[in-house]
């Protein structure tokens, strides 16, 4: 069919509300879907607009393991195409563990009381990335930070557990997601900079560009 990209596969992820009420991001919905807007366009990227090329996570359909699941089925689904393009898209929340070093992303099913286990380690989430063998692939991650994101939804950062801070990813963790050929990570920004949102909060300004 003209204008469609059949190689093309994607996993979307706008964590959007949280269990934790004061943690959650709506307009991280709204990033996920202008992303996929863009990608179906047939002017564009042309994917094809159904769920065996586009998978869409969010609010509590974002959790831990939803979101594992959605990474072995971008793996599965590009295992059976040579010509492959694969995309995994974060927006949400991203800590730091300031005892360990280890990074989290925050899912919708976050256990305060034991985030380590029920938040997305850095480390599960690069294992699966690694098992995804596209020809090419694409991970963006709009990870905030807390003086950009709170600030821009003019309400205070929410408070975190003693031993956790909120930052951007790592650089050595982008450094890691991008072992491999065919790869590349875009970040929205590094732990001394802000990931913003637009005044009118409908948009990542990182989403926009």
């Amino acid at each position: 069919m003209p204008g469609t990209f059949s190689h093309g596969y994607a996993l979307l992820i706008g964590v959007g509300e949280c269990a934790y009420a004061s943690l959650s991001l709506p307009v991280t919905v709204k990033d996920m879907q202008a992303l996929r807007s863009v990608l179906i366009d047939p002017a564009l990227c042309g994917y094809p607009d159904d769920e065996s090329h586009i998978r869409l996570l969010h609010d509590s359909g974002a959790t831990r393991e939803a979101i594992l699941d959605g990474l072995k089925w971008l793996a599965g689904q590009t295992a059976k195409d040579e010509e492959s393009t694969a995309i995994v898209y974060f927006s949400g929340h991203g800590w730091m563990d300031k005892k360990t070093g280890g990074y989290f992303l925050i899912s919708h099913d976050l256990d305060y009381l034991n985030v380590t286990s029920s938040a997305l380690s850095s480390e599960d989430f690069t294992r699966a990335l690694r098992s995804i063998n596209a020809r090419r692939l694409l991970v963006f991650m709009d990870c905030c930070h807390a003086a950009g994101m709170a600030t821009a939804k003019d309400s205070p950062a929410p408070k975190l557990p003693a031993d956790f801070s909120q930052e951007a990813i790592p650089k050595g963790l982008v450094e890691e997601l991008k072992q491999g050929g065919g790869r590349a990570v875009f970040s929205s920004s590094t732990k001394a900079q802000s990931s913003l949102i637009r005044p009118d909060g409908n948009l990542s300004i990182f989403t926009i560009i």
